[in-house]
C-alpha cells in the first residue's frame, strides 16, 4: 500500500493501526509526495527474516 509521509505520521503511528497492519502483514510504501521520493518501505516479513540472519 502506498501512502504519503503525512498520512503515515498522522494515522499509521497509532497503536490500533499498527496492530492491524502487522496482523494482516500489509506492506507499506511511504512516499514524500512533494519530492516524489520513497521515504520508507515497511515490510515486517522481510525485517523478521533479515534480523534472523544477522
Amino acid at each position: 500500500m502506498a501512502i504519503t509521509k503525512g498520512t503515515y505520521k498522522n494515522y499509521f503511528q497509532r497503536q490500533l493501526t499498527k496492530m492491524i497492519i502487522n496482523r494482516n502483514q500489509v506492506k507499506l510504501l511511504v512516499v514524500d509526495s512533494e519530492s516524489e521520493v520513497i521515504e520508507q518501505w515497511r515490510d515486517k516479513s522481510i525485517i523478521g527474516k533479515l534480523s534472523r540472519k544477522f
